[in-house]
């Protein structure tokens, strides 16, 4: 019975992958589709530059990364202080061109644009050519991403950083290299550097892992141990440009930052957020 049920499965799946390459499109054809959404993208962001609020936390963001970009980035008891993949990033956009409206939101566009191009990635990945165009364009004229790509947002830089992780986990899996799963390991880390809605990208990861040890009843195949290996280098590195970047020369400011946080809201009737 149970074998029937898989059999059928299988041929359902075999039925709905022939559909969707029934449908496939020429790879120049989605090169050049994807190339045109990219131009879309950056012309959009050009023509509609938002720039930091100055009623939201982008002014947070801005401030702490103008004082990374000087070698001195405070580590206050603050949330925001953690979400280090908004301030580096932005603060080396502030190195190369200046401390100013558009590149406060480089790393934002950034982000959009090269979502739109892993979405694709993954459309052609599970389905074909087709559905990854179809997929990046629904993206790409997403009202809120739409709204927020040109801004400070944490939410776009989220969204790529878990988008990419979540690709090169899947590129790994299907027996690429396997670096792939020590990048998929690397952004894993970095996801919750971002907002602490990112420890839902490392929930995912552990729960792989514990299925491919319950799958094979021993230790987990040594190339999604690069998974881990990818982990603990992003860990590493995030320990020196912390010794490099934040005042005091610091590179455990994450962990300190966390506990003068929890510490600052622990003897109040409050609840710790992103807003405290």
């Amino acid at each position: 019975m149970v074998k029937r049920m898989v059999q059928r499965r299988k041929r359902v799946r075999k039925v709905q992958k022939g559909a969707y390459k029934k449908f496939d499109i020429s790879p120049k054809i989605a090169a050049v589709a994807i190339l045109l959404i990219v131009v879309y993208g950056i012309a959009y962001s050009a023509r509609f530059l938002g720039g930091p609020s100055f009623f939201a936390d982008d002014s947070v963001y801005v401030n702490e990364a103008f004082q990374a970009a000087q070698g001195k980035f405070s580590e206050g008891p603050f949330i925001f202080s953690l979400r280090l993949m908004m301030i580096y990033p932005m603060a080396f956009f502030f190195v190369l061109f200046g401390v100013g409206m558009a590149s406060s939101v480089l790393w934002d566009i950034f982000a959009f644009l090269a979502t739109a191009v892993i979405v694709f990635l993954l459309g052609k990945e599970l389905y074909s050519s087709y559905a990854g165009i179809i997929a990046s364009l629904l993206l790409m004229f997403f009202p809120l991403v739409v709204r927020l790509s040109s801004t400070v947002s944490d939410d776009i830089v989220m969204m790529f950083i878990s988008s990419f992780a979540f690709l090169a986990l899947l590129y790994g899996q299907k027996g690429r290299s396997k670096w792939w799963y020590f990048l998929s390991g690397a952004l894993v880390l970095a996801s919750p550097l971002v907002t602490p809605e990112g420890l839902v990208a490392i929930i995912v990861v552990a729960v792989y892992l514990i299925v491919e040890i319950a799958r094979r009843s021993k230790w987990i195949n040594r190339r999604a141990l690069y998974l881990v290996y990818g982990f603990v280098f992003a860990g590493l590195l995030l320990m020196l440009a912390n010794y490099f970047l934040a005042q005091g020369h610091n590179p455990l400011v994450t962990l300190t930052v966390t506990i003068n946080f929890y510490h600052e809201v622990g003897g109040q009737n409050t609840i710790p957020s992103t807003n405290n």
